[in-house]
């Protein structure tokens, strides 16, 4: 029986060991910027992948070619806000015709990954051009 109770508390100890050091593992996000940066550049300045992609004639490569993505000034976490807050502080979504709606298509739009509709948005803002290089040459 002691034997036992030895076994169970070496184990309780283990795994409680384990819990706590598993909990302070937060990303190096300066570290997972440089890394995906440094994969975008490679995209940028790859001609294979652009010609597996199909980037469409025309497009003007030198908009987001440059040669320090491996040195980045800073490095932010970006929280995906409530859709609520979403829509009280952006213009994207006017709150007066969302009002309008059933319950049922507001959750439509709300499932919609709304956040990814508007940084499609906002990088319409640079044009066609604007649009097409950023779906393109996205990484995780």
């Amino acid at each position: 029986m002691k034997n036992l109770f030895k076994k169970i508390s070496c184990i309780l100890l283990c795994l409680l060991f384990m819990l706590f050091s598993a909990c302070n593992n937060s990303p190096d996000l300066y570290k997972r910027g440089i890394e995906i940066t440094t994969i975008m550049g490679e995209m940028v300045h790859s001609e294979a992948y652009g010609e597996m992609v199909n980037i469409p004639h025309g497009i003007d490569m030198d908009l987001v070619k440059a040669k320090d993505y491996d040195t980045p000034i800073r490095a932010y976490k970006i929280n995906v806000p409530t859709f609520e807050s979403f829509v009280e502080n952006t213009e994207i979504f006017n709150e007066e015709q969302l009002n309008k709606l059933s319950n049922n298509l507001k959750d439509q739009i709300e499932n919609r990954d709304y956040f990814l509709y508007a940084t499609t948005m906002l990088n319409n803002a640079y044009g066609p051009e604007g649009a097409v290089i950023s779906s393109i040459f996205q990484a995780s």
